[in-house]
Formats: structure tokens, C-alpha cells, sequence
């Protein structure tokens, strides 16, 4: 790992009281830039979740990351690593053109996992613990911070933006962690 990876490495581990059990190494494109890392914690934050964190993410530069640049988080109620794994290609094909700052909708292209039809990506708050909690950890002269990834349905980008992410995310069908709910815009 390079020392960016070590660091967030070693704050995560602290702080989750655990090192990960699964750690994804996606080479860099282009190569010049660092690899991406996605640290996997199985059980966590509680019995049937898993919980992936970035490293690479934060590597890039984009002009309005000021005070601190993001790393990216994402926890879903499912054992398929497809998840994790997208959220490694999502850091590789969009860290130097997109800030990924809270809103931030990405459509992956295709369905992430065979169990769900979910092909899209909000950024927003951590579905865990509170921000401040998940390292603030210094790099250099980078602060990085995480951020949550929420998995999304396609056609439920355009009912997000028409509502606000707050109460779409309110609605009684919506789960946190669930890569299985049914389609809100198929509802509302």
C-alpha cells in the first residue's frame, strides 16, 4: 500500500476496533495516478452488514476541494462483493472529473450485483456512525473525510431531484442498507 493507504489503513482499524477482513487493490487508470483501495468490513457496523471504505479517492484534485477532500463510504445489508467492488471502479473512472460532493449522483452502467437491479449511485452523508467519527486523517496537507455512497435505482434519480434527497430518503419503503427494496419511482 502507499502511505495515503496506510494511513486511512491504520485510522480505520482504530476506529472500527478491527483491521478489515478483505482488502481490494484496483490498479490505477491512468497509471499515473494511485491505485484505488476499498477496506471491507464484514458484521459492521452490526451482524449481516458490510461496510467498504476508499483510499485513492483523495489522491485526486479537483479545484473546489479546499479544507478537506473525500474519501467515499458505502455499507449494504448483502455478501455479494460486486458492491465493493463498484465502488473501487466508481473512485477509478470519476476522481479526476467529478468532486464528488454531497448530491452527486453517478449511474454505473449496468446493474451492480445479480440480486439487485440498483445501477446508480447517490453521495451524501455516511450511512454510519457520524462524519467526524471515520478519520479525519491528514496526508500530507490533506485533510480527507468520508463520505456515504447510497445504492439507487436509475429511475429514481429523476424523483430524487424532484423531491430533495432528505425526503426521498424519508419515505417509508426506503432502507438505509437494503440492496433489495422495491423501486420508488415505480411507487410514487
Amino acid at each position: 500500500m502507499d502511505n495515503r493507504a496506510d494511513l486511512v489503513f491504520n485510522c480505520l482499524t482504530q476506529t472500527v476496533g478491527r483491521e478489515p477482513g478483505d482488502v481490494l487493490v484496483l490498479e490505477a487508470s491512468p497509471p499515473e495516478t494511485e491505485g484505488v483501495f476499498v477496506f471491507v468490513f464484514r458484521d459492521y457496523p452490526e451482524p449481516s452488514l458490510v461496510t467498504g471504505f476508499t483510499s485513492g479517492l483523495s489522491a485526486a484534485n479537483q479545484a473546489d476541494w479546499e479544507d478537506t477532500k473525500p474519501e467515499l463510504s458505502l455499507t449494504v445489508a448483502s455478501a455479494d462483493a460486486a458492491w465493493m467492488q463498484a465502488l473501487a471502479y466508481l473512485v477509478d473512472w470519476n476522481r479526476t472529473v467529478h468532486s464528488f460532493s454531497p448530491g452527486s449522483l453517478f449511474h454505473y452502467g449496468r446493474a451492480v450485483s445479480v440480486e439487485s437491479a440498483m445501477d446508480s449511485f447517490l453521495v451524501f452523508d455516511l450511512a454510519i456512525g457520524r462524519g467526524g467519527e471515520f478519520c479525519n486523517v491528514a496526508v500530507d496537507k490533506d485533510l480527507i473525510t468520508f463520505l456515504g455512497v447510497h445504492p439507487l435505482y436509475y429511475d429514481e434519480v429523476a424523483m430524487l431531484q424532484k423531491v430533495g434527497i432528505r425526503k426521498f430518503m424519508g419515505l417509508p419503503e426506503y432502507r438505509l442498507f437494503s440492496t433489495k427494496r422495491p423501486d420508488l419511482s415505480k411507487i410514487y
